[in-house]
């Protein structure tokens, strides 16, 4: 763990704090660069960019302080981010929203703009995880695997000397392959091809890896709404049946029917 990269007098410098920077400008930088070629107006793209970005903080921040309310401080702590204490799918709902609504305000193209926003958010997600990994955050279960990691800092777990999956690493490494791939779908893409498509198919994506990594997701760092009800689990199983419904029934992405015999 690496929670404090450097200090510089009074100024402390997180590795999360840090890779969250660096995940916006990354994110900014792709979603620009896609917008510019795909010829959208980047007019309000300042707009999407600040508002989007701050209500996705605030809402990851919002649904970690609800499912963990004895963590909750003073008004200091809500909007320090250096320290992590940030939930994925709260940032993803009220980020998702406010891009909406301000998209639909502007009267934009709203749903290449977020095909684009799609590739570049991924890849900020990628990013960030990194973030997650330095900070101690995003924990794995026990592993004899000789990757596995432990956390000195973390007296609970070094006592048990435990080895853990470094899950932050994984769900980093599945995010870039997810950006990769939606980029490259985005360069194939036919000019003709619906609009919205790769948003959605982007979406289902990423909420099947968060499906798929939460078993192995240390109790001790994972969220939970009752006891044993993990709070991430509810939220991705809609996100990717409505994606994955959108995707079969608006885009026509359905397995092939099988031909019926004619009778003679």
């Amino acid at each position: 763990m690496h929670p404090v990269l450097f200090e510089l007098g009074p100024l402390t410098v997180y590795s999360y704090g840090l890779f969250v920077v660096l995940a916006v400008v990354v994110a900014v930088a792709a979603i620009y660069l896609l917008a510019r070629q795909a010829r959208l107006p980047v007019k309000y793209l300042a707009d999407y960019v600040l508002y989007g970005t701050l209500a996705a903080l605030v809402g990851a921040r919002i649904w970690y302080l609800m499912l963990r309310p004895d963590e909750i401080g003073g008004p200091a702590t809500w909007f320090a981010i250096g320290g992590g204490r940030l939930a994925l799918a709260g940032g993803l709902l009220l980020g998702s929203l406010v891009l909406f609504l301000l998209i639909r305000r502007h009267r934009g193209p709203l749903w290449r703009w977020l095909d684009v926003v799609a590739v570049g958010a991924v890849l900020g997600l990628a990013i960030g995880r990194l973030g997650s990994y330095l900070n101690g955050d995003y924990l794995g279960t026990a592993t004899g695997l000789p990757w596995g990691v432990t956390y000195e800092e973390r007296p609970a777990l070094a006592a048990a000397g435990e080895r853990l999956h470094p899950l932050a690493l994984y769900a980093a490494g599945l995010y870039a392959g997810i950006a990769f791939y939606a980029y490259r779908l985005w360069r194939l893409r036919p000019a003709h091809a619906p609009a919205g498509m790769l948003f959605w198919l982007v979406l289902l994506l990423v909420s099947t890896v968060q499906l798929a990594l939460e078993p192995w997701h240390h109790p001790a760092d994972a969220l939970f709404l009752t006891e044993g009800a993990r709070a991430t689990v509810p939220v991705f199983l809609a996100s990717s049946g409505v994606s994955l419904w959108v995707l079969m029934t608006r885009y026509g992405l359905r397995p092939p029917r099988r031909r019926e015999r004619v009778r003679r």
